[in-house]
């Protein structure tokens, strides 16, 4: 286990272009998938959009896709697959394609909605910077977070930065991080994030929406269940998340 020492830095992240699907035609197009999230990740890893999604899980979203037009775009894509179960849309913002559902996006009891008071401006890896926010939602009045994650020689640091946002804010910073690098961006990025809810809600202690566990009980207790998972494009959905 290694603890990462991040050097300061002081300037802002360089804005990440917004995904603008609108523009993206595509010819003869089909889907299919099992449920609503696998729909969502193969358009985000087909059109390499990084995407967040805030879900309810329910026999709705569970339900398999089937979508197929002969002349279209990524945006009239997003607009009929978000559309299949009541009560979601999506947007773009933060250079991430958010697809969320409204009541729930909205709701202050969503830890995502956690006003995060300072976040930087050091330089971090991704998996740390993920697991500092992780512990700055799970404990939002708590003034110290000692965190330690695993990592490696040479794995790429960037500046993450926030002043009273939404946790969901860095969430996006996290999945957009390098994609302004040049040559190109650092191979292998996590692009998306999910954050999933049961469909009876619950509240924790904190009185805030537990999330659905991901993984295996067995292996990672519930209270180290995570609220939010990164994945990268092409990578399936846990099977837990899904059934």
């Amino acid at each position: 286990m290694l603890l990462f020492a991040a050097s300061s830095l002081t300037a802002q992240p360089a804005p990440v272009p917004t995904p603008n699907p609108a523009t993206i035609e595509v010819q003869n197009y089909s889907l299919e998938a099992n449920t609503f999230i696998e729909a969502l990740l193969k358009i985000a890893a087909q059109f390499q959009l990084p995407m967040g999604i805030e879900w309810t899980k329910t026999a709705d979203t569970l339900k398999p896709v089937q979508f197929s037009r002969s002349r279209t775009t990524v945006a009239q894509i997003l607009d009929s697959v978000v559309a299949m179960p009541a009560g979601y849309e999506w947007r773009t913002e933060d250079g991430v394609v958010h697809v969320f559902q409204r009541n729930l996006v909205s709701d202050s009891r969503n830890p995502l909605n956690i006003t995060i008071k300072s976040f930087g401006p050091k330089l971090q890896t991704v998996g740390f910077a993920n697991a500092v926010l992780d512990q700055m939602v799970r404990y939002p009045e708590q003034n110290g977070i000692a965190v330690s994650v695993l990592g490696y020689p040479g794995e790429p640091v960037f500046p993450f930065v926030g002043q009273n946002v939404p946790a969901r804010n860095i969430v996006n910073q996290i999945i957009t991080s390098g994609l302004r690098m040049l040559p190109e961006p650092p191979p292998g990025m996590n692009r998306i994030w999910i954050a999933t809810f049961p469909e009876n809600q619950v509240l924790g202690r904190d009185g805030y929406f537990e999330a659905v566990p991901v993984w295996n009980p067995t292996y990672v207790a519930k209270e180290s269940q995570p609220i939010w998972i990164l994945l990268r494009w092409g990578v399936p959905p846990p099977e837990k998340m899904v059934k």
